[in-house]
């Protein structure tokens, strides 16, 4: 079977903009005329429902922006780039905003175009375009260029119609993991609130459970760029990322942390991200004491308590539902020390602490075991949908007699 060497643009129109005339958010609508962004056409099916109207004025300023049943949409800015999907109904009239390119097959199957565009050849081929970007970016003329190298229609839409069975058994796989993975947070959570909050009748703000010589406080305001052989800081990150590592840790320049004394950490400190992943909190091991923090993270000194128990205590969705509310609140979102340092926290006697903190920690281990087991799992369930549709769209196996068992 033949296979033919082109271009994207000889196969399909492409159209894409920077801007829609100085549109702003102050003119989207109640209701109007679809205007969709690179989130809703993230998922396996563009998503219409959760998105922003405009006005006739503003549909019709950009007709070769009109939507149509089989146009395929590309992500072209920032780190959506690359993401794809494809018109399959329009339930109502629609467009795209400057972030994506609309791509219209005259000569090209429409859905094995959408995978061919999800193939390693072109994730190279954008790969290799981004590269040296501060933020990266596709042109127009750059999208046009892209190669291809296709089957006759007939076997462009076999192989279409073999990927879209194929790649829908794996990504609802996928979904019933992460489904799994959010009871599991569920479950941990339940259990974390029957040893730590439910038992306990007595409440004390947090500043009571730290040293007054020491209290809650942020770290440094501006860290500078990366300075080799400098003082680490934790960024909030680092929390939520589980990276509390001395190795993985930014470095700042130090006459910036000699102004910063007092936001230094000791071992058995916590430390908790009050801004980007918020309430994500950890103990300060001890290869990390002296080193310092930055303005989006918290430094917490126990007193007259147990660390691994107070740290425990913070995850609880009891108190992580009650940060949540106080960082939604606020006009950057994100949570202020002198808000923190009121959060109540129940509290267990003092003998009890240290039995609890282990308990707590043993669950805590348990919930981590099964996040990186699933992750995993995630992982190679999207480089296994990644590799198959390559070797689709380029010929590798015979998708006519392929039956599919082992894709997952």
């Amino acid at each position: 079977m033949k296979w033919t060497d082109t271009r994207l643009d000889r196969v399909a129109s492409v159209q894409a903009r920077i801007g829609w005339k100085a549109l702003t958010a102050d003119e989207y609508v109640e209701d109007g005329f679809v205007f969709l962004s690179t989130p809703n056409i993230k998922g396996r099916d563009i998503d219409f429902e959760t998105v922003n109207y405009i006005n006739q004025l503003r549909y019709e300023e950009s007709p070769e922006l009109k939507l149509q049943e089989g146009d395929v949409l590309l992500a072209k800015d920032g780190s959506t780039l690359g993401i794809c999907n494809i018109v399959r109904a329009l339930p109502r009239p629609a467009t795209v905003n400057g972030s994506i390119a609309v791509i219209r097959p005259h000569s090209i199957d429409p859905l094995y175009l959408r995978y061919y565009l999800e193939s390693a050849t072109i994730r190279a081929q954008i790969d290799l375009m981004k590269n040296g970007m501060g933020v990266p970016h596709l042109f127009q003329r750059d999208i046009k260029r892209f190669p291809l190298v296709v089957p006759s229609l007939q076997l462009q839409r076999q192989i279409a119609a073999f990927l879209d069975t194929q790649v829908a058994r794996i990504d609802e796989i996928i979904r019933l993991r992460r489904e799994q993975m959010i009871a599991v947070e569920e479950r941990t959570g339940a259990e974390l609130e029957s040893l730590l909050v439910t038992p306990w009748d007595s409440f004390e703000p947090l500043r009571k459970l730290t040293d007054p010589t020491r209290p809650i406080q942020y770290g440094i305001v501006l860290v500078g760029p990366e300075y080799a052989g400098g003082v680490p800081v934790i960024v909030a990150g680092d929390i939520g990322g589980q990276r509390l590592f001395l190795d993985e840790l930014k470095r700042t320049a130090p006459e910036i942390d000699a102004l910063y004394p007092r936001s230094r950490v000791r071992a058995g400190d916590l430390v908790m991200a009050i801004r980007g992943s918020v309430g994500a909190v950890a103990v300060v091991p001890d290869a990390l004491a002296g080193v310092n923090i930055t303005r989006e993270v918290a430094r917490i000194a126990p007193t007259v308590c147990d660390p691994g128990w107070l740290c425990a205590v913070l995850t609880t969705p009891f108190i992580q539902h009650r940060i949540a509310e106080i960082a939604g609140g606020a006009a950057v979102q994100g949570v202020t020390i002198r808000d923190l340092r009121r959060v109540m926290v129940p509290v267990a006697p003092l003998d009890a602490q240290a039995k609890l903190g282990v308990s707590a920690a043993e669950i805590l281990s348990k919930r981590d075991e099964s996040r990186i087991l699933m992750r995993e799992e995630i992982a190679l369930l999207q480089e296994r949908k990644r590799s198959l549709i390559t070797a689709a769209v380029a010929g590798e196996f015979d998708v006519t007699t392929a039956s599919g068992r082992g894709v997952a």
